[in-house]
């Protein structure tokens, strides 16, 4: 007997693919870490729904099949990515502290970039 699952069909007859989903949600997961990063006055607000579109679209465009069964599964991998987001941020930083050294370093950079156009002009 194989102890793995690969597949996972639900009670409304969508399959969803272990592999590629794990494999979905670590993406999205690290992509949205980099743009958080990256851009920190990106607001939080806006995640989770970016995060289900993207995996909506991404799920049938990788499986190659795009009918609404996939799109539902992509969409399942967003909300399987944003719960596992939210739970890890949580035991790993419970008091937001990376989110507020975010914002104080993204407010001293504008700082920085303000003092520094005005000097240039």
């Amino acid at each position: 007997m194989n102890d793995t699952i690969e597949s996972i069909e639900g009670s409304l007859g969508i399959t969803l693919d272990m592999g590629l989903a794990g494999a979905l949600v670590a993406v999205v997961i690290m992509a949205l870490g980099f743009i958080r990063t990256a851009v920190p006055s990106f607001p939080s607000r806006w995640v989770p729904l970016i995060t289900w579109v993207l995996c909506s679209l991404l799920y049938p465009l990788v499986l190659n099949e795009w009918s609404r069964e996939s799109i539902i599964a992509g969409l399942i991998c967003g909300v399987i990515a944003t719960g596992t987001h939210s739970g890890v941020r949580k035991t790993v930083d419970p008091e937001h502290k990376v989110d507020k050294k975010l914002s104080e370093v993204s407010t001293r950079a504008r700082q920085a970039f303000g003092k520094s156009s005005q000097t240039n002009r």
